[in-house]
């Protein structure tokens, strides 16, 4: 059977999950690339998936499978081209204890979906899983799934306020790291405790100043030819790449 029709029940719910509220309230999303399907796949996250007629999708039979229409799958797809596979995900539920974790992010408003899905492909990266988020775009969207190749989903995700992150600093003792410019070089700083979260603030406006108030250190990026600010994506990855390296040392 080829699901031909947009009216479809199916049809009609996965294009409903591409609504951040109805996301959401579902806790569940809809993911379109198959490598990405694959990796959700192992880790047991994806229910439904819809396959194009014309597509090739060698992961069939590990999970319910519907063949969809090639019009179909242009209306569901928010790519200029689609891959022809969809997916409907659950979105993971993580407990989080902050006595066990030694490292994690704070991003502050960043709204660009692109940067949130870099940011999250180099946390896992480096190690940096729990993220917590402040008024942040929407981290189980579809582009931030692409961005991040996946990686939104391992991350541990938590909705937090600048009142929630003081409290957190002064409960599990730990350094509330900004980056800003007139901070010390980043090549000759070190965490003053083992625990610590590092600030990534807005792509426009940088760090809000209650975060700025609560932080215990500030660091710069040394840059050349007039450069006075890098992506927020990038500046995530330098830093918590050099933090990880001097904490090794």
């Amino acid at each position: 059977m080829i699901i031909e029709s947009k009216d479809n029940k199916l049809i009609k719910y996965a294009k409903k999950l591409q609504n951040k509220d109805f996301s959401q309230k579902e806790g569940k999303t809809l993911v379109e690339s198959p490598k990405i399907i694959k990796e959700l796949c192992d880790m047991g996250l994806v229910e439904t998936v819809m396959v194009s007629i014309d597509t090739e999708f060698d992961c069939r039979g590990r999970f319910d499978s519907v063949t969809i229409s090639n019009n179909v799958a242009k209306y569901l797809s928010q790519t200029e081209t689609t891959t022809g596979v969809f997916a409907i995900v659950a979105i993971p539920k993580y407990d989080v204890n902050f006595q066990h974790i030694d490292r994690f992010l704070i991003l502050d408003n960043i709204q660009d979906p692109n940067n949130l899905g870099s940011i999250m492909r180099s946390a896992v990266a480096f190690g940096y899983e729990t993220i917590l988020c402040i008024n942040c775009t929407y981290a189980y969207s579809s582009k931030v799934a692409r961005c991040s190749m996946g990686n939104n989903f391992k991350c541990k995700v938590v909705k937090t306020t600048y009142d929630d992150i003081a409290k957190l600093s002064k409960e599990i003792k730990c350094d509330i790291i900004c980056c800003d410019m007139n901070g010390k070089s980043i090549e000759n700083s070190r965490p003053n405790k083992d625990k610590f979260g590092i600030i990534i603030g807005n792509e426009g406006n940088g760090v809000a100043e209650e975060l700025r108030k609560m932080s215990t250190m500030t660091i710069a990026i040394p840059m050349m030819g007039g450069v006075e600010s890098l992506n927020a994506s990038v500046s995530a990855g330098i830093i918590m790449y050099n933090l990880n390296r001097v904490k090794g040392e």
